[in-house]
Order: C-alpha cells, then sequence, then structure tokens
C-alpha cells in the first residue's frame, strides 16, 4: 500500500501511528476508537477507484454497484508479509454462512493483493450477493476485514463502503437503500473517522446523495470532498467547479482527482496521466495542490497526523483509565 503521509512517510507519522496500531484491538481501542479513512459516495462515481489510487490496492471498479459489501483494510509493519482475512458478522445475524467460511480459507496465506477483487467476488458469490433475485437484498451487512502487514506496510486503515443509492429502485419494497444508509451511518458516526465523500463532478455537487447523509450525522466539520469525474464534466462545469466545491463548506475542503480503473491501460500510467490532464489550460485557476491522487496523498497524510496528534492525549487517559481498572480487579 501507498503511504499516506507524503513520499516517503514521515518517521513522526509512522512511531506516533504504530502507538494507536498496538492497542487497535485491545479494550482500549474498542473504547476511544483509532483514526482511519472512510470511502463514502453515491454509486457510479468512482469510491473504490479512488481507493486504488491512493492505497495502489487492486480494489474492483465498474459501472453500476460493483461494492456490495464493506471492505476495511488495514496495514501495518511486521518482519514478513502477511494477508490475515476475518469478517465481521452483521450484528443482526452474527453467524457466519459455512461458504463464506470457505472462501476465508481459500485465500488466507495470499501473498499479494492482486488476488483482491477475485477475492471479494468470491466473498459476494458466497452471500449470493451476485444472482438475481428481485425480492431479496443484493448487499450484506456482514464486512470483509483484510490485513496487510509487511516491511515496506503503513499503518493505515481504510474502509470502501457500497455506494449510496439515490432513493429506492423499482420495488419499493427493496431494503437495499437503507441497508446501505445504515451501513454508512454506523461507520460515519465514529468521531475518528476522517470522511472522504467521494462526489462526480459531471452531477451536482450539493444535490448528491452523501451530502445529506453528512449533515444528518454532523460529520461535515470531518469531511474532505474528493470530486472525480472531472473528464466527464463540461467546460462551463469546469468554470463553475471550483465555486461549487467551496460551497460544500466541508471542514476539510476539497479535491479532484482523475481516476482510471484497474483494467485501463492507463492505469499503468496513472500518474503522469493525471499531470497531463491537470495541466491543460482550462485547470489553470485551480490550486495544483487540490489537485491529483499524488498531492491527495500528501493531504490525507497530513490529516492523519493532525489526527493522530489530536486523539493522542484521549489514547494516554483511557490507557491510564484502563490500568487503574485492571489495578483495582487486581486489589
Amino acid at each position: 500500500m501507498t503511504p499516506v503521509s507524503g513520499s516517503p512517510q514521515s518517521d513522526k507519522t509512522r512511531k506516533l501511528r504504530a502507538q494507536f496500531d498496538k492497542v487497535r484491538h485491545t479494550n482500549i481501542g474498542r473504547r476511544i476508537g483509532v483514526p482511519v479513512l472512510l470511502d463514502v459516495g453515491g454509486q457510479d462515481v468512482g469510491k473504490s477507484a479512488t481507493i486504488t489510487g491512493i492505497t495502489d490496492v487492486p480494489f474492483p471498479s465498474a459501472s453500476g454497484p460493483c461494492t456490495r459489501h464493506a471492505a476495511e483494510i488495514s496495514s501495518g509493519w511486521a518482519p514478513t508479509l502477511q494477508i490475515p482475512l476475518s469478517v465481521i458478522p452483521d450484528p443482526d445475524s452474527p453467524e457466519i454462512p459455512l461458504r463464506v467460511k470457505q472462501v476465508l480459507a481459500k485465500y488466507n496465506g495470499m501473498q499479494d493483493l492482486l488476488q483482491l477483487p477475485a477475492l471479494q467476488e468470491d466473498f459476494q458469490e458466497a452471500l449470493d450477493l451476485n444472482k438475481p433475485n428481485p425480492l431479496g437484498s443484493k448487499f450484506t451487512m456482514h464486512i470483509l476485514r483484510i490485513e496487510v502487514y509487511g516491511p515496506t506496510e503503513p499503518e493505515l486503515t481504510m474502509v470502501d463502503l457500497p455506494g449510496l443509492m439515490q432513493g429506492r429502485r423499482k420495488n419499493e419494497s427493496d431494503p437495499d437503500p437503507e441497508l446501505i444508509r445504515a451501513l454508512a451511518r454506523r461507520y460515519i458516526r465514529n468521531p475518528r473517522a476522517i470522511v472522504l465523500a467521494v462526489l462526480a463532478a459531471d452531477h451536482d455537487l450539493q444535490n448528491q446523495s452523501v451530502g445529506a447523509l453528512l449533515q444528518e450525522l454532523k460529520a461535515d466539520n470531518r469531511t474532505l470532498a474528493i470530486i472525480t469525474r472531472p473528464d466527464r464534466a463540461t467546460e462551463a462545469e469546469i468554470r463553475g467547479l471550483k465555486e461549487a466545491a467551496s460551497a460544500l463548506d466541508f471542514g476539510y475542503g476539497w479535491h479532484i482527482v482523475r481516476n482510471t480503473s484497474t483494467d485501463d491501460p492507463a492505469h499503468q500510467n496513472h500518474q503522469q496521466m493525471e499531470k497531463d490532464f491537470f495541466s491543460q489550460t482550462k485547470w489553470a485557476g485551480f490550486r495544483h495542490d487540490f489537485l491529483g491522487t499524488t498531492a491527495l496523498v500528501t493531504r490525507l497524510g497530513s490529516l492523519l497526523h493532525e489526527k493522530l496528534l489530536a486523539d493522542k492525549p484521549h489514547l494516554i487517559a483511557a490507557a491510564q483509565e484502563e490500568r487503574d481498572r485492571l489495578q483495582q480487579d487486581l486489589d
């Protein structure tokens, strides 16, 4: 995965993040939470392609609803490469199906993330999410968790969520729109989540589904708008894009990226492609540090570092409380 703290990842951020990773799954970690990057937006706006651009992890991306479950991917340092897999079960249906367990057994021990698209496809197949089923859900509250540890891995957690639907589909009894929103709410409510609100440049930024949800949960102040598909925007839309993006009034501002899918030949030279694209005269009035994936990685690194510094006192206080509780149990 790409270090999200500039290039290279700063030693201070690495050490600070490592402190939080040590308590991620302890009682302290569960109590205070640790910072995560949360990818949320409507369907077919390039969410998964955005995460792939940030991390180099090949999340499946295609038109239509490609992501049918939440995927958590965490990375950290280890002397050798390890990629353990697990499922965080649906709280309302905690039994993990046997076919899902078989998929995890099949892919546990994989040596790289190039198998991730196949893993996610098999995971969805095991839950019958890929079959036509007009009366049942095409999405799940089971969460696929992928951990990547190795000698060069950054300390980072990102979450890719299914795309929000604007409303009910033709079948008014369809449970999927609210199921997806419930899953998004669960993550957005985490006060230590940095929300990456992915919006399409060729649509009205104010009226895309994620905006209302962020306002409902009062998460605007810890949100960065990532505007995708600038290549599909008209000249008039581009001229008004800066003003429209600023009007969103998100706490972390906005950023524009030009994504490619992993099966696009241009993906191999994505950095140069973006550089050429944003060097066009129509982007001359935009801040260069607000354009492109390389600049986005640097901005996210700074945001993550600031978040870690702000959360460190909470970690210290929670550790003290946990120590006092353990001492009382011993006494």
